[in-house]
């Protein structure tokens, strides 16, 4: 039997090129702490400047040889791949659906983000890698996105389990920007039958007794009577996260609420003849870059460290399927679905009323000369009711129709699911 350690991480690096405090400063630290610890695999995430894409890349090239940036969008997609094992193929799948283009200041869309994969070979195994980011919750009592997000979701499940069929190791590793019973986190682990590398380590944990003092002073009780290892908006990354939300329009209304939650994750699935046991999973950096006052990012790396088992070994094997729990995630998201559907032909009706209403306006008062103090501000009226009048009939003819068909594609593509999971 094959037996081996992989050592997999995982870090939102917020590398924003100008709202993020200190970005190239964290960026040279995020590179000098890869390249001095045993890594074997490395996802990033918010990379967003191919400069500092190239600088972690060179700073990393003796123990990080291999690496993959995955380019989609505007800005790119933000995400890469580091790896001591030499990486046989590729693949980007860019989300259907991802915010909307007239909310800069989100910024999602511009992005192009989506699932990027890597195959690996790893001493004749076939791992595939995945890294990916879903759409940002900016409001937690009134979340927008949840439809963006669990299309996403469903999306990035299809593509793993479509993608992974004879890879020996499965391993998914992002900002997942949903917490652990969140629909959509629910969708990725019962639909691509990934498992949370966090809940093993804690079930081993707990079985021997061996929770660490470091563990303990960052995990946190929540609502469940249980712990998290929290990774986004803590205590100990708060001159980032105070940072951001000063920077940010959408939360500053939140601005004292407690937005520490656990969205980065390490999730896995072996094949049939290997066996994967996590060996621990922690947060490994520390709580300010050395020599300074700042964190490395407002989010926490995590890493796993995996045995990898070749053979037939049967014991502490991931226990099977829930076939019934996936058909209700799926039922859920649909009706979120039919739910959005139905505000997405109110919100097109009314930019048609809107830019209907301009254009008569601006024909009743076609050939009208206003007196000559009114003059301009009558001209600069009509120019801006025109520009008014094109974005109203191009959220409603062109977007509205690219979101909608965005949503029945995920909405059909469940539904396919669903009437597998009955016939079997």
């Amino acid at each position: 039997m094959v037996d081996m350690i992989l050592k997999v991480l995982t870090l939102n690096c917020w590398g924003i090129p100008v709202g993020s405090s200190h970005r190239a400063e964290r960026m040279d630290a995020i590179a000098d702490e890869l390249a001095k610890e045993e890594y074997d695999l490395v996802c990033l995430q918010e990379v967003w400047l191919q400069s500092d894409y190239r600088r972690i890349r060179e700073r990393t090239s003796k123990q990080l040889p291999f690496s993959h940036y995955f380019y989609s969008g505007v800005l790119g997609s933000g995400v890469c791949i580091l790896s001591k094992f030499p990486i046989d193929d590729v693949f980007f799948h860019q989300w259907p659906v991802n915010g909307y283009i007239h909310k800069i200041h989100h910024g999602d869309w511009f992005g192009g983000k989506g699932v990027g994969l890597c195959q690996v070979s790893i001493n004749g195994l076939r791992v595939n890698v995945y890294t990916t980011h879903l759409h940002a919750e900016y409001n937690r009592e009134s979340d927008e996105y949840m439809v963006h997000r669990v299309l996403q979701a469903f999306d990035l499940s299809q593509t793993v389990r479509l993608t992974s069929v004879g890879a020996d190791v499965v391993i998914l590793a992002g900002d997942l920007n949903t917490e652990p019973d969140d629909l959509a986190q629910r969708i990725i682990c019962h639909n691509s039958e990934l498992h949370d590398a966090y809940v093993f380590a804690r079930q081993s944990e707990s079985a021997q007794g061996s929770v660490t003092e470091d563990q303990e002073e960052r995990e946190t009780d929540t609502s469940q009577n249980h712990k998290e290892l929290l990774t986004s908006s803590v205590a100990r990354n708060q001159d980032c996260t105070t940072s951001q939300r000063k920077n940010s329009i959408s939360l500053w209304a939140g601005f004292q609420q407690d937005l520490s939650r656990r969205i980065d994750y390490i999730l896995f699935r072996s094949g049939p003849e290997v066996q994967v046991t996590v060996e621990s999973y922690r947060q490994p950096l520390p709580q300010k870059v050395p020599g300074q006052n700042f964190s490395y990012s407002d989010h926490e790396a995590v890493l796993a460290t995996l045995r990898i088992t070749k053979g037939f070994a049967q014991n502490k094997a991931p226990p099977p399927p829930d076939t019934a729990a996936r058909a209700s995630s799926l039922q859920e998201a649909l009706a979120l679905c039919d739910r959005a559907l139905v505000d997405l032909r109110r919100s097109r009706v009314r930019y048609w009323f809107l830019a209907c209403s301009l254009l008569l306006a601006l024909l009743a008062t076609l050939g009208l000369e206003a007196p000559g103090a009114y003059h301009r501000a009558h001209n600069a009226g009509r120019v801006l009711a025109t520009l008014v009048l094109g974005f109203a009939a191009g959220m409603a003819g062109v977007w509205h129709s690219v979101e909608e068909n965005g949503i029945l594609a995920g909405r059909h593509g469940m539904e396919r699911v669903l009437d597998r999971l009955r016939r079997d």
